[in-house]
């Protein structure tokens, strides 16, 4: 939630850090949904860190595992697009 006022407030260049580490939790999360889910496309749960990690966390199910991380940090790249029209990130 750090970055939503990146684009209005015409700092758009601070978004980079962000792509860049959505990127790795692509790479990371497309290994996680095969093993845990069996599925395609990539997961990311609510705990990360630096090395990007995308698995569950450990304990009970009714609050360490929410798989919808990726999807919720995926609209911060439709965010970008639909305020810069910008198809290839600069």
């Amino acid at each position: 939630m750090n970055y939503w006022p990146s684009l209005p407030c015409n700092l758009k260049e601070c978004q980079g850090p962000l792509f860049d580490f959505i990127s790795s939790l692509s790479i990371n999360g497309s290994k996680t949904a095969k093993v845990n889910y069996e599925a395609g496309g990539w997961v990311a749960h609510q705990v990360s860190d630096i090395w990007a990690k995308t698995s569950p966390d450990r304990g009970e199910a009714v609050w360490a595992l929410w798989p919808m991380g990726g999807a919720w940090l995926c609209t911060h790249l439709w965010e970008h697009y639909t305020y810069t029209l910008d198809k290839v990130r600069s």
